[in-house]
């Protein structure tokens, strides 16, 4: 599955890379996200299995934070690579070339390990959710929603915003945005590890999707203000949300998942969230060519704002707590 996901993986990114119109970018991306969901549901059921201690908490924090790490990383390399003045196809051919390294990587190492494995090879990845952890899929994915939409938009204006109120432009500018959220995201996520295992998953959630809305809704006084110093304050205490409520959300998925679903749930949970990148960045440049890219902004952060009430709403109904 991880082979076969990476490949896929390889061959969205060529085709983002050579697309000429809307429509081959719109199939292009709807591509990327099916594998990466794949790829990452897939890649967080081998952490839960092959960790030496079974420890589901530690494999889920290990997923969410390599896949903050990975977003900011790429968004800042590639970022640089534009403004070096390379070719617009390069950042992706890149990342294609690397997908294609790691699945020739997997494939080498397979052998080795395929003694110890049993049961048929999944080429492609089922999406399944159990029925005895809808509930928890369900507040799982309004979390993660909320947080990748925020990703999302700044993924889509962040740039652009920063231009507006810094006065600076350029594909860095824009990975450094990124960066910054992401990786503020990591950070927060890699304390968490250090400090609070073993908790519930319920109110440390309750406190990210706060973060989460009371950051972007920050940012977006920022923007209308023309504070740079809001807008700032506000897409770091944004990352501090997006960091807990993605991991968070993964570590409920981890341990409610059934051990013989856990990759069909982490895949269908990883689709969602990059539904949530996806939708954000493609309508709120849609929407800021009608009204302008602060309305837009606004507006979206509005729409991230009711996610996460909505997700605070469910989990603080009475429900049994996941340890």
């Amino acid at each position: 599955m991880l082979i076969s996901s990476l490949i896929l993986l390889a061959g969205a990114m060529l085709w983002l890379g050579y697309a000429t119109d809307l429509g081959a970018l719109i199939g292009g991306r709807i591509l990327q996200g099916v594998a990466t969901g794949a790829l990452t549901g897939a890649a967080g059921a081998a952490l839960a299995e092959t960790h030496p201690r079974s420890d589901l908490t530690s494999a889920a924090a290990v997923n969410s934070l390599a896949t903050s790490l990975a977003i900011a990383l790429g968004a800042l390399f590639s970022g640089a690579l534009l403004d070096l003045g390379t070719p617009l196809w390069l950042p992706f051919a890149s990342l294609s070339a690397a997908s294609a390294v790691v699945a020739i990587i997997i494939f080498l190492v397979m052998p080795q390990q395929a003694s110890h494995q049993r049961g048929p090879v999944v080429i492609f990845q089922r999406l399944y959710v159990p029925r005895s952890m809808r509930r928890e899929f369900a507040v799982a994915s309004l979390c993660v929603a909320a947080a990748w939409s925020v990703g999302g938009l700044y993924l889509a204006l962040g740039g652009r915003l920063a231009h507006s109120l810094l006065g600076v432009e350029g594909h860095l500018v824009a990975g450094t945005v990124i960066l910054a959220v992401q990786g503020v995201g990591a950070g927060v996520q890699f304390v968490w590890i250090k400090t609070q295992r073993g908790d519930s998953v319920q109110r440390p959630i309750v406190l990210a999707v706060f973060a989460l809305s009371i950051g972007i809704m920050t940012t977006a006084v920022g923007v209308l203000l023309t504070s740079p110093l809001l807008a700032i304050v506000g897409a770091l205490v944004s990352g501090c949300g997006f960091g807990l409520a993605f991991m968070l959300g993964t570590r409920l998925i981890s341990l409610a998942a059934p051990a013989e679903h856990r990759s069909d749930a982490m895949a269908a949970y990883f689709v969602v969230a990059y539904a949530a990148l996806s939708i954000p960045a493609l309508g709120v440049n849609l929407l800021a060519e009608l009204i302008g890219q602060i309305a837009a902004f606004v507006t979206f952060a509005f729409t991230v704002f009711v996610l996460c009430a909505t997700a605070s709403f469910l989990l603080l109904r009475p429900q049994p707590q996941v340890q």
